[in-house]
């Protein structure tokens, strides 16, 4: 892999989290320059290349576009800070692979992502997959000890506390975000076995999201689970019609959410 990033600090924690322990998952080439990784491409072979936005010599969406012209046959993963996530998702809109936000890198998180998005790319690559497979493909990519992944899109940090403390301890994998607009991308990127969707959200509606969720051919076979502080009747029948597979209700109950969750993941969790 080809780490371009000009913070020697943020090169140690990559290089510490993917290239560590006995058994290293993969080999990290770091570049600390865009003219430096430029040359690197020209003369050595990788399966990826994991980017900062913002370099010495290089700034914003350039980047990428350097990058990816120089070597459009390598998967690009966005490495972000958070001043800078629009423009990551500005960056997977026009091309890369996927994104990871700084404050978010923990190992398994890490890894994982760029693994998955050196198979996205490969299927992509090959011709033999559109947007009506890309979903399924994803499914048959995931590794079979690999847990499931729960998106919860969600605005209220204690929403999110909520849910992560009801299931720090089953066998799945949470994906946060707080925005509708993030959660459409991150479905469509990450292909989560299952989405948890709040009703309430700061940048569009959460009916919005629902709606694109389910209009996209890579997306609308995922489950998904809305949270909201009451249904009325009528909404329930609202969100059912615009796709929702199931409800819950505010504050969230720990047994009720599970009993939700293992509808669609099986009856593995506690």
């Amino acid at each position: 892999m080809l780490l371009v990033e000009d913070d020697p600090g943020w090169v140690k924690i990559v290089q510490m989290n993917l290239a560590g322990g006995d058994s290293p998952e993969f080999s990290v080439e770091a570049a600390h320059r865009l003219g430096v990784a430029l040359e690197l491409l020209d003369g050595q072979a990788f399966d990826l290349v994991l980017t900062d936005l913002t370099l010495s010599d290089s700034a914003g969406l350039g980047t990428f576009h350097s990058i990816h012209s120089r070597a459009p046959e390598l998967p690009i993963v966005i490495l972000s800070g958070v001043e800078d996530e629009q423009m990551a998702l500005e960056a997977v809109n026009a091309g890369a692979q996927d994104y990871i936000v700084k404050g978010t890198v923990d190992p398994e998180y890490l890894a994982r992502t760029l693994r998955y998005a050196i198979m996205r790319h490969a299927k992509l690559a090959s011709g033999s997959t559109g947007s009506r497979e890309r979903h399924e493909v994803a499914r048959a990519d995931t590794p079979e000890n690999a847990p499931p992944l729960i998106l919860l899109i969600a605005d209220r940090a204690e929403d999110r506390t909520l849910v992560e403390d009801l299931l720090k301890k089953e066998p799945v994998e949470l994906l946060q975000v707080s925005e509708g607009e993030e959660g459409i991308l991150r479905a469509q990127t990450a292909h989560p076995a299952l989405i948890l969707l709040d009703l309430q959200l700061p940048d569009i509606q959460a009916s919005e999201v629902l709606r694109q969720l389910k209009e996209d051919p890579a997306t609308r076979s995922i489950p998904v689970i809305v949270t909201v502080d009451y249904f009325s009747p009528r909404r329930l029948q609202e969100l059912e019609e615009g796709g929702a597979t199931g409800h819950l209700s505010k504050p969230i109950d720990r047994m009720k959410l599970l009993e939700e969750i293992g509808r669609f993941m099986g009856p593995s969790l506690s």
